[in-house]
């Protein structure tokens, strides 16, 4: 019946204040009780279920009487516990305080780690640390592709740009090679017209022609041929930007295909995020080592503090495992004697107080039979109904 609820840590003064009241006055203010008189035997039965629920409260309230007592004899026996006796006692309970407060620091220990998270880690904790490093190897790697990738796709425009440039070149000169054959015949046939009209000799014109589209001839014939052995280089250089890129490309995906797989496993979207989850893993792994721990040497420091105790044949031993610092603080100690004090008093005063109603009921049935004495046997059939004797 909540046993441990008398060892709570001091209570602030006004509410054992309020507690000292209520156990001192409120029963003696209660209405005095006194025998009613019955008017019916459903009254009878009523009055046997009253002192039916009595009797068992009462049963219960003397059961937790007994307990308190017993609880308040043994701080008693610790009390008397010589003091050179008591070192290996203190260490225990000193023990079971100390490991308790990091009990409590690792439980509150927070970490950003879901359950699904660690499920996944869990299942690859052998490999993970392997799997992270390929992982941040494959995205450097990554990385350098695409600039691969980019780097090549620049060149490939830059080159395909050239080729254009040629091309508009070689246009250009087909142009100015019509352009130059119509000046050409255009001047030749000036040159023959003027030489029959004139009758004169037009030979340093024609050579000056002839020469002047030599010149241009050979000039577009060079640049044509260039530009065609230009067109050509161009065009081996881009096949080879091409097939770089299709290799880099090649290189991209099957390297994505790997990233994308890590990353589904773990369920991540990078190897920054695996780092994390991952540290956080082991930041949870090395708190529970330590709770371990310390769960293993409070257990020591309880099995050494109720060894200790049996041996001053206390009732109960294992409550002051959860109130080890009463031991230790003697100020602690007064405080729970003050709050089982109030509870026993709590207690007897309950107790006188059933003790009287069931009293005044019993007294009750007795009038009732005295007044209907033809209702006896009906009454005791009931009293034995409920196996109650006056």
């Amino acid at each position: 019946m909540g046993l441990f609820k008398w060892f709570r840590k001091s209570k602030p003064k006004a509410e054992e204040t309020d507690e000292q009241e209520m156990s001192s006055g409120l029963y003696p203010q209660m209405e005095e009780i006194y025998p009613q008189k019955l008017g019916s035997i459903h009254s009878v039965v009523d009055n046997c279920e009253q002192m039916l629920e009595v009797t068992k409260q009462m049963e219960q309230m003397k059961q937790e009487y007994h307990t308190v007592t017993a609880y308040l004899s043994d701080i008693q026996k610790i009390d008397r516990i010589p003091t050179d006796e008591r070192e290996k006692l203190e260490a225990a309970a000193r023990n079971i305080c100390v490991y308790t407060k990091e009990r409590d620091k690792y439980k509150v220990k927070d970490t950003k780690l879901t359950k699904e998270q660690r499920n996944i880690i869990e299942k690859q904790e052998d490999s993970i640390a392997n799997e992270l490093r390929s992982m941040k190897k494959n995205e450097e790697y990554n990385g350098i592709i695409k600039g691969d990738l980019h780097h090549l796709e620049g060149e490939k425009g830059a080159l395909l740009y050239e080729k254009e440039e040629i091309i508009s070149k070689q246009a250009f000169l087909k142009k100015m090679a019509m352009t130059m054959a119509v000046l050409v015949i255009s001047l030749f046939a000036l040159i023959v017209a003027l030489s029959f009209a004139f009758e004169a000799s037009m030979a340093i014109p024609y050579i000056l022609t002839i020469v002047m589209a030599a010149i241009t001839a050979t000039y577009i014939f060079m640049e044509e041929t260039k530009s065609r052995q230009e067109l050509k280089l161009v065009e081996r250089k881009i096949q080879k930007a091409i097939y770089l890129l299709n290799k880099v490309k090649i290189k991209y995906v099957n390297n994505m295909s790997l990233l994308e797989y890590s990353y589904e496993k773990y369920d991540v979207s990078s190897s920054v995020e695996l780092d994390y989850i991952w540290k956080q893993y082991l930041i949870v792994k090395e708190n529970e080592k330590k709770f371990e721990l310390n769960a293993e040497k409070l257990n020591q420091a309880n099995d050494i503090l109720m060894e200790e105790l049996e041996r001053y044949q206390l009732t109960n031993v294992e409550i002051w495992m959860h109130q080890a610092q009463a031991i230790l603080d003697k100020r602690e100690m007064v405080e729970v004697r003050h709050r089982l004090n109030v509870r026993r008093q709590k207690l007897r005063d309950n107790i006188d107080y059933n003790t009287k109603t069931y009293i005044k009921n019993k007294n009750e049935i007795q009038v009732f039979m005295d007044e209907n004495k033809m209702m006896q046997d009906e009454v005791k059939a009931i009293l034995r109904n409920y196996a109650i004797e006056l």
